[in-house]
């Protein structure tokens, strides 16, 4: 369930979701949001806009990338909240720990790109255009080497893969 009621029709959830490369399952971005199936749409819609001249890699860029190769990006729940500042606190939360799980994002949250940097180097965007342009056989080799070579890859080598996806 993306949003539900609670009590009167206003009462809605707040959702923290992750935007995973449907390629190799993996989450690239965590996003919080009070209407869930309208920010899945703006993300999509952003994607299919014209081109934009950003330089660096985001979100907005990724989607649009991954667009064009034919793919596009599946939305998972992982939380849902009652407040604002709850979900605020989860999408941090969630950041923080797949990042220190090995796995990069694009998230762009000042603290979230200081984890990212912290853990992986001034790098760590390289893995998104490096995996954009690799065929879906090479992708986990890209990710074990982006984990191999940062700066903190020994702590983060040791935890435990993520069990997010079922296989099925």
């Amino acid at each position: 369930m993306h949003k539900r009621v609670i009590g009167s029709s206003t009462d809605l959830l707040y959702t923290v979701y992750l935007i995973i490369d449907p390629r190799d399952r993996v989450p690239v971005y965590v996003g919080q949001s009070l209407r869930f199936e309208a920010r899945c749409e703006a993300h999509l819609k952003c994607a299919k806009a014209p081109p934009i001249n950003i330089v660096g890699m985001n979100i907005k860029v990724y989607l649009k990338q991954l667009l064009s190769i034919g793919y596009a990006p599946a939305f998972k729940i992982v939380h849902s909240c009652g407040t604002e500042d709850e979900s605020l606190r989860s999408e941090t939360e969630w950041v923080r720990g797949l990042i220190k799980e090995g796995y990069p994002l694009l998230n762009n949250w000042k603290i979230h790109k200081k984890t990212n940097k912290d853990v992986f180097g001034e790098q760590y965007k390289w893995y998104f255009r490096e995996k954009l342009a690799a065929n879906i056989e090479a992708l986990p080799a890209i990710l074990e080497k982006y984990r191999r070579n940062g700066p903190m890859m020994g702590d983060v080598r040791s935890l435990p893969r993520p069990l997010l996806f079922s296989s099925g």
